[in-house]
């Protein structure tokens, strides 16, 4: 499905192609924010709007941009102050896709039968997904409609503004080589619609629906259709302007991003957008060459120009193509949809084709794309969370940090990420192909894997430090009791000593004077006190804080002419070893330039189950006999490791110390000597009894 990083030359530049124009098209706009929150702030006025629009500040303010003209202006501060700009929506998901996709977008919940015993209806699930849409007031602001107006207000004030895009001199230069006849300095952008949907998890899009039109109208150029896109989702200028395509003298310029971000208030300052994502339909009445049609889907889907000189195939694009007539292009920057109905001229199209816009693309697609682009935001901002640099005694807190991260992608993928989301094969293959354009499960499986790694290594500062400061504990309390119990030893000795040497036949034998008594027995007491401190327990301080290596890996030992069923063996452990059930270890974890030998040395010294895939390659490895297997079986002599060999391909190893361990599986049936569908069971079987000696061994 996804074309191939391949060599070709790129397309002459003076190759133009001329592709048949656009019946009709449809650009949807996405704006990922974040900082609003969940709560929808469906109480925004057009008054407020307005405030922001005339603040001294409004220019950078996240509502500003002075994009309202100054007669709607006018109008909203006199008449319409108070009238709301959003007002709860739906997508109106299809009925193809499943419940639980269409609940997300704001389809209407079926009515219930009524029960008799209402509990046991179950509670309702709550809502993951809200979306608002323009009310009509907010809709012909955006669309340059005269909000109000009496007898008295001017005809030419009444007339609906257009919303020009003026084009660049570099755009122009562009449309005049594709389009000659084109010499217009701007395109016409309707906007048709503007919905809010924002998910539990904090982040949502503002989605903008356009459409562009020349002044020519009818059919449009596919080309020109490229350059508006671009612009929009780039760096743009737009402007109002009158019936008759003259710039409105009080009309400013502004960004369509200051538009679509000027609708949520002053609320979204922290949500600026930060990337926009696109999906574009267009809709061919007549043919066209299939080249020169994949590289349009390309420069739509990846907001190119003919300035970028793109090559036939492009790593990273994915394309479908479930019929002759239809063709899909995703990218990472956005996805375009051609319908090519040539077939049926001069007949009707089939009813499909003609309503493939309002029910296939918007109904269908569309949600599909923002589950994708929605996973793929949350996945963005997981990894950027995820990533720690902890300063010395701050590694508790980025534990705590790193265990909120894994919770909320936990959360995140129990509720948002789906392998179908459609009754309708087609759909779910038009959802996989673009998760595969995004990554999704690649930036999934990375975030897992630096995860695990990152968390194991706070845990072993943590455990450190936990040890070190134990041993600091221990020493205080070990000097404690060697300087109380050379005291308690002192007072008793000199209290025995006293009375010992005041007995009058003593001190007749001794001739020690009465007042020499007390020193005499202080002088002894401290001797006794001496030999008491020394003879009392020892502490080993090099002992306690000297930490040996925990063994906690399972070391993978193997030939890499095995590779082929190494990498079998490793697929079946890979959802263990993303779980963190194991810590599984082999030579492809060396990062490049790192010094080889010591780190397979280290892992040796912490492996806790030694896996051997033994075949003849591997006895006949050197490496292996000399490094890997000494230390192995050494451990497992000592009771630190235990051996788990593989029989792989039939070999001596009865001739080997291999042959006193037991095997992990019957040794009569190598496992290259079974069909595929018998060896998957048996290296699945293998596996579990990896994983569940490893557990037992954990928790010996």
């Amino acid at each position: 499905m996804s074309d191939a990083p391949l060599q070709h030359e790129d397309h002459a530049p003076d190759a133009v192609p001329r592709l048949p124009l656009a019946e009709r098209h449809a650009c949807f706009l996405l704006y990922p924010i974040t900082g609003l929150g969940w709560s929808l702030t469906a109480g925004l006025t057009l008054g407020a709007l307005a405030d922001a629009q005339q603040a001294p500040d409004g220019q950078d303010s996240p509502a500003g941009g002075r994009w309202i003209p100054a007669a709607a202006l006018a109008t909203i501060v006199d008449v319409r102050r108070d009238r709301p700009v959003w007002e709860p929506g739906t997508l109106k998901p299809g009925p193809g896709l499943l419940p639980y996709v269409r609940r997300l977008f704001g389809e209407c919940e079926p009515r219930q039968p009524a029960v008799a015993d209402q509990s046991a209806a179950g509670p309702r699930p709550a809502p993951l997904g809200r979306v608002l849409r323009l009310t009509e007031s907010a809709r012909k602001l955006i669309q340059g409609e005269c909000l109000a107006y009496s007898r008295e207000t001017p005809k030419d004030e009444r007339r609906p503004r257009k919303l020009g895009l003026l084009l660049a001199p570099a755009a122009r230069a562009r449309i005049a080589r594709r389009v000659p006849d084109f010499a217009a300095e701007s395109l016409t952008v309707d906007i048709l619609g503007i919905h809010w949907i924002a998910f539990r998890t904090g982040y949502g899009f503002l989605m903008a629906e356009v459409r562009f039109a020349s002044a020519e109208g009818g059919g449009l150029d596919p080309y020109l259709i490229v350059e508006g896109l671009c612009s929009l989702s780039r760096i743009n200028r737009l402007a109002w302007h009158r019936a008759d395509r003259g710039v409105l003298q009080d009309a400013p310029i502004f960004s369509f991003g200051s538009l679509v971000r000027g609708l949520v208030g002053r609320g979204g300052a922290s949500g600026q957008p930060e990337r926009v994502f696109t999906a574009t339909w267009l809709q061919l009445r007549a043919a066209s060459d299939q080249a020169d049609l994949r590289r349009l889907l390309t420069q739509l889907a990846r907001h190119d120009t003919d300035d970028y000189r793109t090559p036939e195939l492009i790593p990273g694009r994915v394309s479908l193509n479930p019929f002759t007539n239809i063709a899909h292009c995703f990218a990472l920057e956005g996805c375009a949809t051609a319908t090519d109905l040539s077939a049926y001229a001069p007949d009707p199209a089939p009813e499909f084709f003609e309503q493939y816009l309002s029910v296939t693309y918007r109904r269908h697609y569309l949600p599909i794309f923002l589950l994708a682009w929605h996973e793929f935001y949350f996945l963005l901002h997981a990894t950027d969370r995820a990533g720690v640099w902890p300063e010395p005694g701050e590694e508790a807190d980025a534990i705590a940090r790193r265990q909120d991260t894994r919770e909320a992608v936990t959360r995140f993928i129990l509720c948002f990420r789906y392998s179908n989301v459609s009754r309708i094969g087609l759909h779910n293959e038009v959802s996989r192909a673009l998760r595969e354009a995004l990554g999704l499960d690649r930036m999934l499986t990375d975030l897992d894997r630096d995860a695990v790694q990152i968390d194991a290594y706070l845990s072993r500062v943590a455990a450190a430090q936990a040890a070190d400061l134990a041993g600091r504990h221990a020493r205080r309390f070990h000097w404690a009791s060697v300087i109380g119990g050379a005291g308690i030893g002192w007072l008793i000795g000199f209290t025995i000593v006293k009375e010992i040497l005041e007995i009058q036949p003593v001190q007749h034998i001794l001739h020690l004077p009465q007042d020499l008594i007390p020193l005499a027995a202080a002088g002894v007491a401290a001797i006794t006190a001496v030999l008491i401190g020394i003879g009392g327990p020892r502490l080993d301080i090099q002992a306690e804080t000297r930490m040996s290596p925990a063994r906690t890996k399972v070391f993978v030992s193997y030939s890499h002419k095995d590779r082929r069923l190494f990498d079998e063996i490793k697929t079946m452990l890979a959802p263990a070893e993303r779980a963190g059930v194991l810590d599984l270890w082999d030579d492809t974890r060396i990062t490049p330039g790192a010094k080889w030998h010591a780190e397979i040395t280290a892992a040796l010294a912490t492996t806790k189950v030694a896996v051997l895939l033994v075949s003849p390659n591997f006895l006949a490895s050197r490496f292996i006999a000399n490094h890997e297997l000494p230390p192995l079986l050494a451990a497992a002599e000592a009771g630190g490791a235990t051996v788990f060999w593989v029989y792989l391909s039939a070999c001596l190893h009865q001739h080997t110390e291999i042959a006193s361990y037991q095997c992990a599986h019957n040794p009569a049936k190598p496992l290259d000597q079974l069909d595929r569908p018998k060896r998957q069971a048996a290296i699945s079987a293998i596996c579990a009894s990896l994983i569940q000696l490893a557990g037992n061994q954990g928790n010996g």
